[in-house]
């Protein structure tokens, strides 16, 4: 051996049994399910570091979860390595305060790239997990990600999002102010992530059925435009009429003659949100409804009127329902998602009886044609169907009260006050509080009516 090269003890296998932990700098030994996991199904692969201790015994000098966790798999042995140069127990806390300060975890990235390489070698989602001894959506979201662009690999595996989560922002690649947004509340408010990803799918699928509507209709030589303020004389058809002195009762112009006469003529293209797919609206607008020969359907004479329609001063308004709504309805989705996810467990919540038994005894008249729509919507597959057990019985019951709860918070909730009435607590009031009881964590438009409730209850 040259005089250059250290001596390294070589490793041996001995019986977990047999290793001696100290008193480590580590208080807090979490053994994960993901790790113990491995080290069942895989065993430990990373020596051990130990030394030997005044009675001669094999102590642990690094490697206590390992340890752990190799006893409670069960394994026969272990692999160590004799640390030679560990002289007190001084050294022996450098060396695991080392180990821990200074181990550099692979990046999300990194991992997406090596599950990538796992199925380039053939291995299907399943055999990487079984492998690798990890959840199966794991190896999926690594899959995924590896498959975006390097930008936005880039912008999750720099900010240390978690590997699911940067999956879930993948899906917009391409759009890097959305993969910005979203790894920004990731990390900041990780609490509404789910919320902010059901925002952006809905918003992307409104961008593209618009895209697809305004290509249609320019394919059919219609003028659409996505900047109404170039035109600072428009007004909307609904608002004008070719009759003069109408005051308000001759017929608004019709759209469709308005486009083959009026070189005016532009269509806008939005959309109102909606619950299951997007619900468009087209507005047609004339870009100078005077100089067209228009005239203002509410004026008084509108022979002689000189300025049309008044500007909209509820514009500002109608964009806060629109943008409330489309919060509601992507809370919708988020919310009942949550609840089917309750239901499917082993074991519903020890106070689910009592939440149901309270929602059906104060507002059982609401159990009407809205809580049936929402109950099929929380069991698709089970909602006409006789519990058998109480098991079963448990569940039906807990989704009729949340369903009578979700019939509450249609999208358009936000817009009423909610009111205590016989002393009964609002059905959607008590159905968000026990949710986020649960768990569940509150858009801000739900939030914010929470609150606005409780302000007023004297509650908060």
């Amino acid at each position: 051996m040259n005089a250059a090269t250290p001596h390294v003890a070589a490793p041996t296998r001995v019986d977990p049994r047999a290793l001696v932990l100290a008193e480590n700098v580590r208080q807090t030994v979490v053994l994960d399910t993901a790790f113990k996991r491995d080290i069942a199904q895989r065993g430990v692969r990373q020596p051990i570091e130990v030394k030997y201790d005044a009675l001669g015994q094999l102590q642990v000098v690094t490697g206590q979860r390992r340890t752990l966790a190799a006893l409670e798999a069960g394994l026969p042995e272990v692999p160590v390595v004799l640390v030679e140069d560990i002289a007190d127990e001084a050294d022996r806390i450098v060396e695991q305060l080392a180990e821990n300060h200074h181990r550099a975890g692979i990046t999300t990235a990194d991992d997406a790239a090596a599950v990538k390489q796992l199925s380039l070698f053939g291995l299907s989602p399943a055999q990487i997990a079984k492998r690798t001894a990890r959840p199966k959506e794991e190896v999926q979201a690594a899959l995924a990600l590896a498959d975006a662009s390097e930008e936005t690999r880039a912008v999750v595996a720099e900010r240390e999002v978690d590997l699911v989560t940067a999956a879930k922002i993948a899906a917009f690649d391409g759009d890097q102010d959305t993969v910005e947004r979203l790894t920004d509340v990731a990390l900041t408010r990780p609490e509404v992530i789910d919320h902010e990803l059901e925002r952006a799918r809905r918003d992307k699928a409104e961008r593209d059925a618009v895209a697809a509507r305004v290509a249609e209709l320019r394919a059919q030589g219609v003028t659409v435009v996505d900047d109404v303020t170039d035109y600072p004389n428009r007004s909307a058809l609904d608002l004008l009429t070719d009759t003069p002195n109408a005051s308000g009762t001759a017929p608004a112009i019709d759209p469709t003659a308005h486009q083959l006469k009026c070189p005016g003529h532009f269509v806008v293209v939005h959309s109102m949100g909606g619950l299951h797919e997007p619900v468009l609206s087209e507005t047609a607008y004339c870009g100078d409804w005077k100089t067209h020969g228009h005239f203002n359907r509410y004026a008084r004479n509108t022979a002689t009127a000189t300025s049309g329609p008044k500007p909209d001063d509820k514009a500002a308004e109608r964009r806060r329902v629109i943008a409330n709504n489309k919060a509601a309805d992507a809370a919708i989705v988020v919310r009942r998602t949550f609840i089917r996810d309750l239901l499917q467990r082993a074991t519903p919540p020890t106070d689910a009886v009592t939440y149901a038994a309270r929602m059906l005894a104060e507002h059982r008249t609401q159990a009407g044609m809205q809580a049936t729509d929402a109950l099929h919507d929380l069991m698709p597959d089970g909602v006409n169907v006789a519990p058998q057990g109480t098991k079963n019985a448990h569940r039906y019951l807990l989704a009729l009260a949340a369903a009578i709860g979700e019939s509450n918070l249609h999208r358009e909730f936000w817009r009423s006050r909610a009111y205590s009435y016989g002393g009964y607590t609002p059905a959607g009031v008590l159905h968000l509080q026990q949710l986020q009881a649960w768990g569940y964590t509150l858009a801000d438009v739900e939030q914010t009516w929470l609150d606005d409730y409780l302000s007023r209850e004297g509650r908060k």
